[in-house]
């Protein structure tokens, strides 16, 4: 896989392209998109947009928890099935790995102890631990994927909170409404 950009030094330099790990060496840290591997990111927020932009497919609504191996796993299960995709699924990708993340849910976030018989693919359980793609900016930076998720989670439930109070108060209104109505008409008679 050929990442953009040349690294430190070069022309098109950007610090974001870069991510220190243990105390001073730098690596590249460059995020390719979960649907289409070949295009690649300074940063997760362009590469998650790319994703739902292009292919409907929104990995922070679904990553399933914020458990650290629980996401390692979601992002190595979903290079996994974009890897092995035939050629009448990758014009639907984003479809098709939706409709694979629900139906194998309990390979992402299946328990350590759960025996090899628990999944649907041999060695799979061994697999979503092993990266598809060489300093994986989603992988490197899982944290920072995983705390967007939540934020994207919990701003949805407020969302829905909001639109669930609005709609209770609307129809406290409409009540309110009818009430001041039928003592309206009982005066009149």
């Amino acid at each position: 896989m050929s990442f953009k950009g040349e690294g430190p030094g070069s022309d098109d330099d950007d610090s974001s392209d870069w991510s220190s790990s243990d105390g001073g060496e730098m690596e590249a840290c460059n995020y390719h998109s979960l649907c289409n591997p070949s295009e690649v990111f300074s940063t997760l927020e362009d590469a998650l947009w790319f994703d739902r932009k292009e292919f409907q497919f929104d990995a922070l609504e679904l990553l399933p928890t914020d458990d650290f191996y629980h996401a390692l796993r979601f992002v190595n299960f979903c290079r996994r099935v974009r890897k092995s995709c035939d050629g009448d699924k990758v014009g639907q990708i984003g479809e098709f790995l939706r409709e694979e993340i629900r139906k194998r849910m309990h390979e992402i976030v299946a328990p350590d102890d759960q025996t090899d018989d628990d999944y649907d693919d041999d060695n799979i359980k061994e697999s979503l631990y092993k990266p598809i793609i060489d300093s994986d900016g989603f992988i490197i930076n899982l944290d920072e994927f995983i705390a967007q998720a939540r934020a994207a989670q919990d701003l949805k439930k407020g969302n829905e909170n909001k639109t669930a109070a609005d709609k209770d108060e609307g129809d406290d209104k409409d009540e309110l409404i009818e009430e001041l109505r039928s003592q309206i008409t009982a005066l009149q008679l």
